[in-house]
């Protein structure tokens, strides 16, 4: 199931076929993934079941592969890939209202026969698209097809805004109106290498119009993209260096796509490929992939970010096992994660084993932001008798509810004793504050911490220092 065409499409049927191999591999144990990584924006219940169970996915055909897929509630969605009849690929998709219990084909028809349907995204019950590329004998276009009827129909939407020989990969929507793919296409017929691609429509996929991914550098390969609103976006992959080795590349928009910037992402190594983005907010998403050593894949990277790709940490990724690689990632708020991929034994032959890292605390991210603020003081000082108050913020602001500590000490004898601690509710917009009188002279430090739960990690303020007159 890959393409044909130059040198710089087999460089990419080589990732793709890979990627398909290690899809096939967990579809095979899982069929359709249903749960913590199918259920869209649904976090999983306190008493949601632990385990995995196959649903009945028959409708692609006996010959098929499911490379996507997407919910946009507990009950509604799609899968996509591509089916082989009488030796000739054709484009699949799978829609569901009942959370997989009945999975039923969707004419795709639509699109080329030959297409191959990489990613699928929705924005509610009705609207969706699906991306791919459809392989010719000379040539590979890329494709693109919505419906607005909850899949009834699917209609072909024009990306001739693709260079020729575009290849789609990954889809994302905000809503009815807003949606971008992003993929890899030949520079010229003449040229070893490929540019990168990135697509959007603000009119429900009436028009689609390509966008500068240029800083994402000239042989480079967008795999996935996700906006979390229709302003912050990114999009990650990878760029060949005049080595022939390929380095991970992360893109940001903060405008819908109208400028891209890279953003640094050397935490992921100096080689190594990004396959996959995700994103709750405009602060806090991951990205992962793999780092390349002696095996096929390698080393399996995660990064994460808690400033909108400001920074980018590597997160522990070992318990994926050596010789894997990660190809999907998706998260429901700043602590919830999955990663799926394939883990390889040595050399590049199968056997292969599919892999499902979760994290529920961040992944090893920094803890919630905490801020702290100290308010009735004069040069650092107030007199006996007189109140502090302590406030700040804290983010997420999906913490709120939460409690925040105050922890007073005062010094004496040379040493810090703790008098007091102060627990005070996080408000809705993330705000919290205290109010405290010292019942004595001396100096004092006060600062504010949230205990780690099973929901986030600890967070703490550093310690603040105040004398009493």
């Amino acid at each position: 199931m890959t393409a044909t065409g130059d040198s710089g499409q087999a460089v990419g049927n080589r990732a793709r076929g890979l990627r398909r191999l290690a899809v096939l591999a967990v579809l095979t144990l899982l069929c359709v993934l249903v749960g913590g990584i199918g259920a869209g924006n649904a976090r999983p219940s306190a008493g949601a079941a632990t385990t995995w169970k196959a649903q009945d996915a028959s409708s692609a055909g006996k010959r098929a592969g499911l490379d996507s897929v997407t919910f946009t509630d507990a009950a509604h969605g799609w899968a996509a890939g591509e089916g082989v009849s009488s030796s000739r690929l054709h484009p699949v998709i799978l829609a569901s209202s009942d959370g997989g219990a009945t999975w039923k084909a969707q004419d795709a028809s639509s699109a080329d026969n030959d297409a191959q349907l990489q990613s699928v995204t929705s924005s509610d019950a009705a609207h969706a698209w699906a991306v791919g590329y459809a392989a010719g004998s000379t040539r590979t276009s890329p494709v693109i097809l919505a419906t607005s009827d909850g899949g009834a129909t699917w209609k072909a939407q024009d990306a001739s805004s693709a260079v020729n020989d575009a290849l789609l990969f990954s889809v994302t929507s905000t809503d009815a109106m807003h949606a971008w793919a992003v993929g890899y296409a030949a520079i010229d017929s003449a040229t070893v290498g490929d540019s990168p691609v990135i697509l959007a429509t603000s009119d429900g996929g009436a028009t689609w119009k390509a966008q500068d991914a240029s800083s994402a550098g000239i042989e480079a390969h967008l795999k996935s993209v996700t906006f979390s609103d229709a302003a912050h976006g990114w999009a990650v992959g990878d760029a060949t260096n005049h080595g022939g080795v390929s380095t991970p590349v992360i893109l940001a928009t903060r405008d819908g796509g109208a400028i891209w910037k890279a953003q640094d992402a050397s935490s992921a190594g100096k080689r190594g490929v990004l396959t996959s983005v995700t994103f709750i907010d405009a602060a806090h998403g991951w990205a992962v992939g793999d780092a390349p050593n002696s095996t096929v894949y390698g080393t399996p990277v995660i990064l994460a970010t808690s400033d909108g790709g400001a920074t980018w940490k590597a997160q522990d990724a070992s318990s994926a096992g050596k010789g894997a690689g990660l190809f999907s990632v998706t998260s429901t708020d700043a602590t919830h994660a999955w990663a799926v991929g394939l883990r390889v034994g040595k050399g590049s032959t199968p056997p292969a084993a599919p892999v499902i890292l979760a994290t529920t605390t961040g992944g090893g991210q920094a803890g919630p932001k905490l801020t702290l603020k100290l308010s009735g003081l004069k040069s650092g000082a107030l007199k006996l008798g007189e109140s502090l108050t302590a406030k700040g913020t804290v983010t997420p602001t999906s913490l709120a509810g939460s409690k925040v500590n105050l922890t007073v000490q005062r010094q004496q004898s040379g040493a810090w004793h703790k008098l007091k601690s102060l627990r005070c509710t996080i408000g809705a917009g993330g705000a919290y504050h205290a109010t405290y009188k010292p019942a004595r002279k001396g100096s004092y430090l006060v600062r504010a911490t949230i205990a780690r739960t099973s929901a986030h990690a600890a967070a703490a303020t550093a310690w603040m220092k105040f004398k009493v007159k």
